[in-house]
């Protein structure tokens, strides 16, 4: 009689470590105390009534009452308060199936082999038990990462999980393996292997789960680098990337042209049609310099109404060809109210580092630009 309650004991240990790695990897979807308290009520009233029906209506094995007091109380429990209620759940279910039962049939092995004593089996299952619970309070982090993270994948890990778990309730059916030695090998090998199977299946979600925080860092780099050097009004880059590249081709020792804009009574345009309009003269004007910019370096918007083009070294004769291309697009590119706005341009090179510097080079593109918008004014004035 002693010896039946420490089996039934022993079986109770074993479901009771299947039920916590539930509660453990999958988050609830209510109320996390409240739902601790519940698990413990309800993983209490299931093994007492196991140890009352196994002691009152014995039968052999025992594993009807098992999956009546405790794997389906428990399975339909974790399964109304975990936030998964698909083949992550499914996956999360079988494998605590798998570990747990693995566990009972690898300490009854050793048990058996070293002693035939069940005490020593118990003490096994009590190690093991507990180093797994420890393991998995340590991981279970990262798993719950895994399961919001990884979206694809868990309708063939839950069919191998439950293959596996099919298998394992075959074996545990198996009076004869009870009760001969000579199936213990064969128990603890499909144990070990569907413990290395697992450990394979884990390495894959990990690598999927990095994969996935990879490609969400360079996502977050993307929209932290749009805030940082895109305009936002234009979606041109702005003054902050233009210093970056400048920066860059100067400790490259690079020659470049440098083409600076301004636009023509944007003050105008705002006072006497609105902001609105004012905004909308800004935006024609980038799509104009993103027309002429197609082999530039980059296009910028460096002020209000104030833009950048940089474009990379080549013959003099080919860039003045280029910049009359830009100043016939640029003369009169936005009408309102039947008048006609452009933009000035002036322009500026840097090739020789040694004898020139890139402020110098400013300096000629703002005087370039600013006789370029007197001319322009002078022309409009006399028509």
């Amino acid at each position: 009689m002693k010896i039946e309650i420490i089996r039934l004991l022993w079986d109770i240990l074993t479901y009771i470590s299947i039920s916590l790695t539930l509660f453990v990897l999958l988050p609830a979807r209510y109320d996390k105390r409240k739902t601790r308290i519940s698990a413990l009520v309800l993983l209490g009233i299931c093994s007492s009534g196991y140890l009352w029906s196994s002691m009152k209506y014995p039968v052999e094995g025992y594993i009807v009452y098992g999956i009546l007091w405790l794997m389906v109380p428990v399975t339909v429990f974790a399964w109304k308060t975990s936030q998964y209620r698909d083949c992550r759940f499914l996956f999360t279910l079988c494998s605590a199936f798998t570990f747990g039962v693995s566990i009972h049939v690898v300490s009854w092995g050793i048990g058996r082999l070293m002693g035939r004593e069940i005490n020593l089996s118990i003490c096994f299952q009590l190690l093991l038990s507990l180093g797994y619970l420890l393991y998995l309070y340590k991981i279970h982090p990262k798993y719950r990462s895994i399961l919001e993270n990884v979206k694809n994948g868990w309708k063939v890990l839950g069919a191998i999980s439950f293959w596996h778990s099919i298998v394992l309730f075959l074996i545990l059916g198996t009076v004869k393996i009870w009760e001969s030695e000579k199936f213990i090998p064969a128990a603890l090998i499909f144990c070990i292997t569907t413990g290395f199977t697992y450990l394979l299946m884990g390495r894959s979600l990990i690598l999927a789960v990095n994969n996935c925080a990879v490609r969400m860092r360079i996502q977050q780099m993307k929209e932290y680098e749009e805030l940082v050097f895109v305009d936002e009004l234009t979606g041109l880059l702005n003054r902050r990337a233009l210093d970056h590249e400048m920066k860059r081709l100067e400790k490259a020792r690079e020659s470049f042209f440098y083409v600076m804009f301004d636009l023509n009574d944007l003050k105008r345009v705002n006072d006497e049609y609105g902001h609105f309009q004012g905004d909308v003269f800004i935006k024609k004007a980038a799509d104009v310099l993103r027309d002429c910019g197609e082999k530039a370096i980059g296009a910028y918007r460096t002020g209000g109404d104030e833009f950048v083009l940089l474009f990379p070294d080549c013959e003099e004769r080919s860039m003045e060809q280029k910049l009359k291309e830009i100043r016939d697009k640029c003369e009169a590119f936005y009408q309102y109210d039947n008048k006609s706005f452009g933009m000035a341009l002036g322009y500026g090179k840097i090739e020789d580092y040694e004898s020139d510097c890139i402020h110098n080079m400013l300096i000629r593109s703002d005087r370039d630009m600013y006789r370029n918008k007197v001319k322009m004014k002078k022309g409009s004035a006399e028509k």
